[in-house]
């Protein structure tokens, strides 16, 4: 059984899950490669907009992936609406 979580409690679970997205996002636009591989669980998975077929899988290999970012490729992330569903303390 899931114990339930108070509004306060919800409240910091959605603010600090929010501040991973824009961390995340900074750490792109910074370039920043390993930074934001960081942000990923061990066994996590990514996908690039422009191959959303191609799972990478692992920190680590994602990591890889990140580095082979050519460094004169510019970003500006823009995170937005971000929704946050808060089911218990740990999920």
């Amino acid at each position: 059984m899931i114990a339930p979580v108070t509004a306060a409690e919800r409240i910091e679970i959605e603010r600090a899950c929010e501040r991973i997205v824009y961390a995340y996002s900074r750490a792109l636009d910074l370039g920043d490669m390993s930074a934001a591989a960081d942000f990923f669980a061990e066994n996590g998975s990514m996908a690039r907009p422009m191959a959303p077929d191609a799972v990478i899988q692992g920190r680590e290999v994602i990591r890889a992936a990140l580095l082979t970012r050519p460094r004169t490729l510019l970003t500006k992330h823009l995170a937005t609406n971000v929704m946050i569903d808060v089911v218990g303390r740990e999920e």
